[in-house]
């Protein structure tokens, strides 16, 4: 939501104390965006919004929106718009009521959003038919059922969001010079997260100082970045880059003593993140190259020993984990020759690694991302491809799983230091027999940001999970809606009387047509 505050379109005394508004914008929820311009009319701006990260129970997946704000603040306003019961009155009962069911007074308990529907919908368009009539045409009337009839507005139905990357998962493995030692699928989906903070993971077994002796120093090494450009990574404290645009690691020439030297306890960050919509084909580089964010793979192709089984990518750059991004911590007296360019080729676009033949006396641990991609394809196969389509089949709830107290995993590392945790679990009043409970977990970090993860257990395992992010003005976003300035109040206590300006704007909700309407025979 926005705030509404007024906007200082004209005053330039002083910028420096009172600076000059441009306009307004608006924080929508994760995931959600808006596919056109809309229009103007009645003060207020008419838009849809769809959110296509949200996996329905039945097809089509998608949410879609019919929005309202006033047009000059984006404020809620102080009068009722939407007949959400559907009895030709602006009454208490199409206000939003508390957790008692009583209707809320003035501007917060105005509802400004209905629900339009799953798939993906068109902007309402303005059809002027006079100069005193006229009406909006949608592609989903929310306010008319399948057979044309005035019905209430459907309650968006029950869905299971897609946590993490949009479309599909990345797996995650640490391992030693053994071998792997740790590989979690579904790490994104997880822990609803879009990389890993290597010092501060949602699962502890990916802390650095589980492979790491306390003081033991060690340089780091990055190999197959063309493969995901969407990843940035962020290593002793520096901010985050592009792993294609890492000259230190993209150019020819590498030397190990021109390397930063770290411990655990001073590298300041170490940590990989990446775009919620990484699984899109796009030019992430910007050379030209059309392909997904992150390598797309089989787990087996990646995390198998490299000198025996492992399966590499084809002729000329035959990568090692089978092109997965890897991130490697080395001894820091390795050599300039006991490394190589990871590209066969000789590409210096594709990093470096350790050679196979030293990597039991100079690596010390080795990180892979890769998109577990369902066409179970390896590179170099001949069903794989760099621009496979995003998997859209719905998480598993059960497999959820609450970050470490603590952690910071992008996008929470960008939130600042976690603060404080609150735990608390009851039984779910829901139930009559007291099947499930509800454990709630709410985390508040410097920002003033606040992650509530509530989880429904049953025999110790979460069948389902909610996870919903506050973020306050001047955080990236904006908290709770504000008042678009004074006006008349409505119901509560005035009449139920529809007012001519009610009727202006209630009577489009009521009798506007749709697609499907003017289709129909």
């Amino acid at each position: 939501m926005s705030s509404g505050l007024p906007i200082n379109w004209t005053d330039d005394d002083d910028v420096s104390v009172k600076p000059l508004n441009y306009g307004w914008r608006m924080a929508l929820p994760a995931g959600e965006r808006v596919l056109g311009t809309g229009f103007v009319r009645d003060a207020r701006y008419h838009f849809s919004s769809i959110n296509p990260t949200v996996v329905n129970t039945n097809p089509p997946n998608g949410e879609n929106w019919l929005n309202e704000f006033d047009y000059l603040t984006s404020g809620v306003g102080s009068k009722l718009i939407f007949d959400l019961s559907n009895d030709s009155l602006l009454t208490d009962s199409d206000r939003i009521a508390d957790g008692s069911g009583v209707p809320i007074a003035g501007a917060t308990g105005i509802p400004v959003s209905v629900y339009q529907g799953g798939g993906l919908l068109s902007q309402p368009l303005l059809a002027i038919l006079s100069a005193q009539l006229s009406t909006t045409i949608f592609n989903k009337n929310p306010f008319f059922d399948a057979n044309s009839q005035p019905a209430v507005p459907a309650p968006p139905p029950v869905a299971v969001a897609d946590p993490g990357v949009t479309g599909g998962h990345f797996d995650v493995d640490i391992y030693n010079k053994g071998g792997k030692v740790k590989h979690t699928h579904e790490y994104d989906d997880k822990f609803d997260v879009t990389g890993v903070n290597f010092l501060a993971p949602s699962d502890p077994e990916f802390h650095v100082t589980e492979v790491l002796g306390p003081g033991e120093p060690f340089k780091i090494l990055i190999s197959n970045q063309p493969y995901s450009p969407a990843v940035n990574i962020s290593y002793g404290g520096l901010p985050y880059e592009n792993v294609t645009k890492m000259t230190t690691y993209t150019t020819a020439g590498l030397k190990m003593a021109d390397l930063p030297q770290f411990t655990s306890a001073d590298v300041t960050t170490l940590k990989f993140n990446m775009p919620k919509n990484a699984f899109e084909v796009k030019d992430w580089a910007g050379t030209g190259d059309l392909r997904v964010g992150l390598m797309p793979t089989e787990t087996g192709c990646v995390n198998k020993d490299p000198e025996t089984t492992g399966k590499v990518g084809p002729a000329p750059h035959k990568l090692y984990r089978n092109g997965a991004l890897t991130i490697q911590l080395v001894k820091h007296i390795t050599g300039d020759s006991e490394i190589e360019m990871a590209s066969a080729a000789g590409d210096p676009s594709f990093g470096y690694r350790i050679k196979l033949s030293e990597r039991n006396s100079d690596l010390i641990a080795e990180y892979t991302v890769f998109w577990h991609h369902p066409m179970k394809e390896c590179l170099g196969d001949s069903g794989w491809v760099k621009d496979p389509p995003q998997d859209l089949s719905a998480p598993d709830p059960s497999k959820f799983e609450t970050p470490a107290p603590g952690s910071q995993d992008p996008p929470r590392d960008v939130w600042g230091t976690a603060e404080g945790v609150v735990v608390t679990v009851e039984d779910d009043p829901d139930e009559d027999k007291d099947k499930y409970t509800i454990r709630t977990t709410i985390t508040t970090y410097s920002s003033g940001v606040i992650v509530t993860v509530k989880e429904w257990l049953k025999d110790d395992k979460v069948k389902k999970v909610e996870v919903a992010t506050f973020i306050p003005t001047g955080s990236g976003g904006a908290g709770g809606a504000s008042s678009g300035g004074n006006g008349v109040s409505q119901a509560l206590a005035a009449s139920n009387v529809v007012t001519g300006y009610q009727q202006t704007r209630n009577s489009g909700k009521l009798g506007r047509v749709t697609w499907h309407e003017l289709l129909a025979p």
